[in-house]
């Protein structure tokens, strides 16, 4: 978004690439609505109907496929039916993400990297009733292994290229047909040019929608747009076949027409940011006028009346406190917000703000 912005603002120098090398077509996007392959086929469905249909196609005339989930292990949790008691990192308050082991189940924080393994019964209450949640792409080659027996699957995560060399070997298999159906995070996702990839699959494409994150969206769409690129690169036409919840999100809708421009304005037309630039405007403009009124930062210290009880003096300048021309945008800002924000009936309210380093004992 930043770069687009000031490509439009002519700081940078826009160059776009309106078509692909030899005159290609991008590959035709079909979005699978997840809510209503649950409703027909159980909770439990990972890989719907028509990727699996779209798999066996490709196979059928050996094409080959990448199938992208950007999120690793076998599943994200595991906690007691019974009790409900669940297997959490102890440095990081976070549940531990499962991934296969040579002797069972191993459960590990990606975070600080705490590992223990996975008991048969509960720790708590000993009863034998625990339960997977969630899925990784460990989960997404086991189920392919199952539909297809006789293809011949690889994964690319963080777990699996370990070894010094892995990412290579495995890169080099796919891109001399040794493997037929590629598993893996965003490691697959850019850069990679594999002319006989003519089917992309994304399972959760709305994984990164939920995160704690103002450019989840923007993440999502970078990814969805990289991703559906890989299918198609040869003579053969690709195709990319992206599962989600929300299949009406703009990011989703826009990353399948691969529509950047349209992305960025819809971005723009929303109301948090269209607050947030009109504050961050009005900061900008009181800080220019205070320093064009304020002059230098010695003479306003010559000029300032000493404080009582110690004899220093009481400066209040631009340059000598960073928020001394915070006040009137604050009043502003908070004016703004109020009114774009405040719940119906209730009216906005603009407190009074000061600068507490210039002394003033309404500073906020």
């Amino acid at each position: 978004m930043e770069s687009y912005q000031n490509a439009v603002a002519g700081k940078y120098a826009r160059i776009t690439l309106g078509e692909r090398v030899l005159d290609r077509p991008l590959a035709a996007v079909r979005i699978v609505n997840m809510r209503t392959e649950h409703a027909e086929a159980g909770p439990d469905v990972v890989i719907s109907r028509d990727l699996a249909a779209a798999i066996a196609e490709r196979l059928g005339r050996r094409e080959q496929v990448l199938v992208l989930l950007n999120r690793r292990g076998y599943s994200t949790a595991v906690f007691c039916r019974q009790c409900g008691d669940t297997f959490e990192c102890p440095n990081c308050s976070v549940s531990l993400t499962v991934h296969r082991a040579r002797n069972g189940w191993r459960a590990r924080c990606h975070y600080c990297n705490y590992s223990v393994m996975v008991p048969k019964t509960c720790r708590k209450c000993a009863a034998p009733y625990l339960e997977h949640a969630g899925f990784g792409t460990e989960r997404i080659e086991e189920q392919l292994h199952e539909r297809f027996p006789d293809a011949r699957i690889g994964r690319v995560d963080r777990d699996s290229v370990r070894r010094k060399g892995a990412l290579t070997e495995i890169l080099t298999k796919f891109a001399s047909a040794e493997l037929d159906i590629l598993v893996g995070t965003q490691m697959i996702a850019k850069g990679h040019d594999f002319p006989a990839v003519t089917l992309v699959g994304v399972i959760s494409a709305d994984v990164g929608l939920g995160l704690a994150d103002f450019r989840a969206s923007e993440r999502t769409f970078q990814l969805l747009t990289q991703v559906a690129g890989r299918a198609g690169r040869g003579e053969r036409a690709g195709e990319a076949v992206v599962q989600t919840l929300y299949p009406e999100h703009y990011s989703i809708q826009l990353a399948c027409r691969q529509d950047y421009p349209a992305f960025f304005e819809t971005r723009n037309r929303l109301p948090a940011r269209d607050a947030l630039s009109a504050v961050f405007r009005i900061d900008q403009r009181h800080r220019a006028r205070a320093h064009v009124r304020g002059g230098d930062a010695a003479g306003a210290r010559d000029r300032a009346p000493p404080r009582a009880g110690n004899g220093r003096r009481n400066v209040h300048h631009p340059r000598a406190c960073a928020c001394a021309a915070g006040t009137p945008a604050r009043r502003a800002s908070r004016a703004i917000l109020s009114e774009r924000f405040a719940p119906r009936g209730h009216a906005p309210r603009v407190d009074g703000g000061g600068c507490r380093y210039a002394g003033d004992p309404r500073g906020d």
